[in-house]
């Protein structure tokens, strides 16, 4: 009876972290998602920034500081797309690791359960005394 409350109390445990983690890869999914659509709204608004020549070197000098502005955000969108990917597939990885042990744990539980089960059944037809046919 130990062995299945510890068995419990583990599927129990296994069950916390793995809605952890599921969350976790959903926060990330959807960060991944959000990065992803910033990143190609700066590079629209990159492509269709006009390009008519400046009256002055003034006008010339603020084009250039927004376009480095807009490429430096363009750039560090691209890495944080990168670095989410990299989490978004640990997370996965992770998850598939618990799901995989919250199974394994199922089946030692149904296993002990049925190998209870018989003993039980084993003894109650050891105990039963055999009648006979008259």
């Amino acid at each position: 009876m130990i062995k299945f409350k510890r068995l419990k109390n583990l599927i129990i445990l296994k069950d916390k972290n793995l809605n952890i983690q599921r969350n976790e890869v959903i926060t990330l999914a959807k960060e991944l998602e959000k990065i992803k659509s910033l990143n190609l709204r700066l590079k629209n608004i990159l492509a269709n920034i006009e390009n008519e020549p400046p009256s002055n070197a003034r006008d010339l000098r603020d084009i250039n500081y927004f376009n480095i502005k807009i490429i430096d955000q363009i750039k560090v969108a691209d890495n944080r797309e990168k670095f989410l990917e990299i989490e978004l597939r640990r997370a996965r990885e992770n998850l598939g690791k618990l799901m995989q042990q919250k199974k394994v744990i199922k089946d030692k539980i149904e296993y002990s359960l049925k190998v209870e089960i018989d003993k039980i059944e084993k003894k109650f037809l050891e105990d039963t005394p055999n009648r006979r046919k008259t």
